[in-house]
């Protein structure tokens, strides 16, 4: 398992299959699954919103994002438990500053803080990264590789309602990516301000919500002095969801 040094072992038990699905008794079961399913789906476009730094994390963040979407289809007090949503709309709060990484955060690498703005009515979104000195504001906690640069990622999370066949988004998912120029490792980088949009894509009708996100990489020297990202180096977060 990705992020853990132990050998993880699984056995199977519990309840059979069909008396899961069948049997009155195991109602609040089945309601459970349900949901578990649920939060799985939103789940899934988090990850797809978040699939361009995936690469950067260094462990499966998958069981952390559960959690929260957990808490917030328990929010849900309009529908019965078996069917309860995941607005993403009216909770972004809790994801902001979700790490993808637990050895190296983001933070642990750029010291100084950033500003940001979104533009959700625009589907637009903006970072302004501060000059980066390197053992000031700037840590390369690996000293492995020569280069690096920021990436943001900016796309649309639907909110998750229980229909007739399940699960449903509300909207499509979608997302850009932007990435800056490549910089030395050993001289740092000027303040920069990397802006997205997701036009011309129409402004959604129904609930969803915008994420921006943003990770460093860095890179190793190839053949003919070209560029190859790093795969697991570097770090990655949620910047804002709104």
């Amino acid at each position: 398992m990705k992020g853990c040094d132990k050998i993880i072992l699984r056995t199977r038990g519990g309840a059979k299959k069909d008396s899961i699905k069948n049997d009155p008794r195991h109602a609040n079961q089945r309601c459970s699954y349900t949901e578990f399913g649920g939060r799985g789906t939103a789940t899934k476009f988090l990850r797809k919103a978040l699939f361009p730094l995936q690469q950067l994390a260094d462990y499966n963040f998958t069981g952390d994002l559960n959690a929260l979407t957990r808490h917030i289809q328990t929010l849900d007090t309009v529908n019965e438990v078996g069917k309860r949503g995941i607005s993403f709309s009216k909770n972004p709060k809790l994801f902001e500053g979700f790490n993808l990484n637990k050895l190296n955060t983001f933070d642990d690498i750029v010291r100084s803080p950033f500003s940001f703005h979104l533009d959700k009515v625009g589907l637009a979104a903006s970072i302004d990264f501060p000059a980066l000195i390197p053992d000031i504001n700037f840590f390369d906690q690996s000293v492995k590789y020569p280069v690096y640069c920021f990436e943001t990622v900016l796309g649309i999370v639907p909110d998750i309602v229980y229909t007739k066949n399940g699960y449903q988004p509300l909207e499509k998912a979608s997302s850009v990516v932007w990435t800056s120029e490549w910089y030395p490792v050993l001289k740092g980088s000027p303040a920069l301000s990397l802006k997205s949009n997701l036009l011309p894509l129409q402004q959604p009708v129904l609930p969803f919500s915008i994420i921006l996100s943003a990770g460093i990489c860095f890179g190793s020297i190839g053949k003919n002095n070209e560029i190859d990202q790093v795969k697991s180096a570097g770090a990655a977060k949620i910047v804002a969801l709104e």
